[in-house]
């Protein structure tokens, strides 16, 4: 009688154990199913992105009509005279001050960044319009490049990362900043002396010497 029952228990474990390996089986099934979906799922949002970034990248680069106009500011602390040819040469355009603007043809652009390459690159000149940026292939240093607004906060004192900006701009454009700070504090500007010790120790020379040394030959 108790061999008996022990065979039927056996069998009864035998069965129960049966079942879980199936429901582990299951399991194991569904589980492998989800992550195939989740791998699917990611593949597809992949391969949206980059069909997306695809057609940005090739609408970036469709040519720009020759006599649209582009916007174009003087980042320049003095009168700034761009050719469309080197040294002077072929058709001129005058910005007289700091952050004048002029509408010049796309043609007439293209000519000149590529007469004044250096000029566009250390932001004597600042283009606004993006796709024109990309065309002209002066993305990088557009980069670092500051634009009117962020230079007049900057010499103004109204910029809350000043310094980290200041000093990740191009040499040539912190010139043209420094000698804004230097006119605006000699023509009467407020000056903050803490702020000119700051842009003083990146820039390498001591504004304050530079302001009294401009006052003196005023």
């Amino acid at each position: 009688m108790l061999k008996k029952e022990l065979e039927l228990e056996n069998e009864q474990l035998k069965e129960e154990l049966s079942g879980i390996k199936e429901m582990l089986s299951q399991l194991m099934k569904q589980k492998e199913e989800e992550k195939d979906s989740e791998k699917s799922i990611v593949s597809d949002s992949n391969v949206v992105a980059e069909k997306v970034e695809e057609v940005k990248y090739a609408k970036d680069l469709e040519p720009i009509e020759q006599n649209k106009y582009i916007r174009v500011t003087s980042l320049c602390n003095s009168v700034l005279n761009l050719s469309t040819e080197k040294y002077g040469k072929g058709k001129n355009i005058t910005f007289n001050r700091f952050g004048q603007t002029r509408n010049v043809t796309y043609q007439m652009l293209e000519e000149i960044v590529n007469a004044n390459r250096k000029l566009a690159e250390n932001g004597r000149f600042f283009i606004q319009d993006e796709h024109a940026v990309r065309l002209l292939m002066l993305e990088e240093d557009y980069e670092k490049i500051l634009d009117e607004k962020t230079i007049t906060a900057i010499v103004d004192n109204k910029l809350a990362n000043l310094l980290e900006v200041f000093k990740m701009t191009p040499k040539k454009q912190q010139d043209h900043v420094v000698s804004l700070i230097v006119k605006k504090v000699v023509n009467g500007g407020n000056a903050d002396y803490n702020h000119l010790h700051a842009i003083s120790d990146i820039y390498g020379k001591n504004l304050i010497t530079m302001i009294n040394d401009a006052m003196s030959n005023k």
